[in-house]
């Protein structure tokens, strides 16, 4: 797959979370690419509030199927047909990291055309609120 890195917003929050959102979402989209054409995955962020980012991890893999989109951030869930491995934990463990950090996820897809993975973020995280959610 071709993995595009769009402009990107700096922001000051846990870096070892961070990694893991990002890690899990991109890992993803590699594993559920469409074998039917080249992989193309597109990471990006734009300033989105005055203190709030907007990133973005799009596919052009398979897709979800609108009923689902709620579905794929429970734990132990998973949608679309099971021809890889996994115990549906990533996600629900992305949206626990995305919660604690002060921000959301969200996800926009259709079957057959890909998926965008939506996470809006403060621009700073505030030490005092993350302890707390520790």
């Amino acid at each position: 797959a071709e993995i595009i890195i769009e402009d990107m917003p700096d922001l000051v929050s846990d870096r070892v979370a961070l990694e893991q959102i990002f890690g899990n979402l991109i890992e993803n989209a590699v594993k559920y690419l469409d074998s039917t054409r080249p992989g193309r995955i597109t990471v990006r962020g734009r300033v989105e509030a005055d203190h709030m980012l907007h990133y973005e991890v799009e596919d052009n893999g398979r897709g979800i199927d609108p009923r689902d989109h709620q579905r794929v951030f429970d734990l132990f869930r998973r949608a679309g047909t099971q021809d890889k491995s996994g115990e549906g934990i990533g996600l629900a463990h992305v949206r626990a990291l995305v919660r604690r950090l002060g921000g959301s996820i969200h996800i926009e897809s259709e079957p057959g055309k890909g998926s965008t993975f939506i996470v809006t973020l403060p621009k700073t995280l505030k030490l005092e609120e993350h302890q707390e959610d520790v």
